[in-house]
């Protein structure tokens, strides 16, 4: 655990592969590596931009 501290990685898996990661959590490194997080909520935030549709399906008169 002192090296995984000292170690300025996003991911540090010790005695075991990445196989076992858990699909909530985020995967991505720190600092200026890749794309940024993907999976989890911090990647649904990395990879998407809110927008607003409004779609009227009646005609409406001025003020509503």
């Amino acid at each position: 655990m002192n090296v995984a501290q000292r170690l300025h990685t996003g991911i540090c898996h010790i005695n075991g592969p990445t196989v076992h990661d858990e699909a909530q959590m985020p995967f991505g490194g720190c600092k200026a590596s890749g794309y940024g997080r993907f999976g989890g909520r911090a990647g649904i935030a990395e990879f998407t931009e809110l927008r607003w549709i409004t779609i009227q399906t009646q005609p409406r008169e001025l003020p509503f």
